[in-house]
């Protein structure tokens, strides 16, 4: 596209622009600007890859992908996620979106690295319908449950329940995303994770007993008088029927799961998942 250019952007030498572009494209977004720095040079360094869009000198897009495993029927794949992804408002409908994406996954399609790229965008995101123009598939839809906080607090039983392993993320960092967070916001108990918000707290992982877990979240959600807890669950999340029976009811954000072949020639399929791990944190 003329007076456009897209290349691969250096997130650490250019952290200055990438921190400014992101809290045009995610006003609501309260990562730090020392998050960014560690995430990019220190959690995962040259592993992310991020491709950018330019008008002259200006940044005015980009498109990222890290690293994941995914077990998909017992059958182990790397992945990448696609995550922080947009074109600043003054310049959109314009095709660069299309662009940036064609761009950046044929870069990955000729690194080679990963059998498919996934992305968990909002059902209400304009992103959504940009990707699936440029070959991106819906693997299923995954709706936010949430949880009221009420005045009364529950006992924590001791029913045992294991994880499946099956369609999950693989934990490739071993917690560092949470153990070395520099801004240290998340609450770690027996593979219970949350990330408190402001008045709500989003659970980020279960741990192999979730009904136990979910129990110790609604009592936290007691002690620190959040307004409510939530937590991603698609109709064949493995725990669906323990988030529903602890009270939680589906809320009105959905996020749809969509991939991009890069090496495979087979679309992705799930009979049953447990997601929780892979999807984006804020939301």
């Amino acid at each position: 596209m003329v007076g456009y250019m897209f290349r691969i952007l250096n997130v650490n030498t250019n952290i200055v622009d990438y921190y400014r572009i992101m809290k045009d494209l995610f006003p609501m977004n309260i990562t730090s600007y020392a998050w960014y720095k560690w995430y990019h040079t220190t959690l995962f360094t040259t592993e992310v890859r991020t491709y950018g869009a330019w008008d002259n000198k200006k940044l005015i897009g980009v498109w990222s992908v890290e690293p994941r495993i995914l077990n998909n029927n017992n059958k182990f794949y790397k992945v990448g996620r696609c995550f922080a992804v947009g074109i600043l408002k003054e310049y959109r409908k314009k095709g660069l979106f299309t662009e940036l994406s064609n761009f950046a996954l044929e870069q990955e399609r000729k690194i080679g690295e990963y059998s498919y790229i996934v992305g968990f965008p909002n059902q209400s995101n304009p992103v959504l319908k940009g990707h699936l123009k440029v070959g991106w598939y819906p693997v299923l839809e995954i709706p936010k449950y949430e949880y009221n906080r009420v005045n009364k607090f529950y006992n924590i039983n001791n029913n045992i329940e294991y994880r499946k392993a099956e369609n999950t993320f693989i934990d490739v960092l071993n917690n560092r995303r949470y153990t070395e967070h520099p801004d240290n916001k998340y609450i770690i108990i027996d593979g219970l994770i949350l990330k408190p918000y402001k008045d709500i707290c989003h659970i980020l992982e279960l741990g192999v007993y979730p009904t136990k877990n979910l129990n110790v979240a609604k009592k936290l959600c007691q002690v620190y008088k959040w307004d409510k807890l939530t937590v991603w669950c698609s109709p064949i999340d493995v725990y669906k029927r323990a988030i529903v029976n602890s009270d939680f009811k589906i809320g009105n954000k959905i996020r749809t799961m969509i991939v991009y072949n890069i090496v495979e020639d087979n679309n992705l399929k799930m009979n049953s998942c447990r997601l929780d791990h892979g999807i984006e944190e804020s939301f």
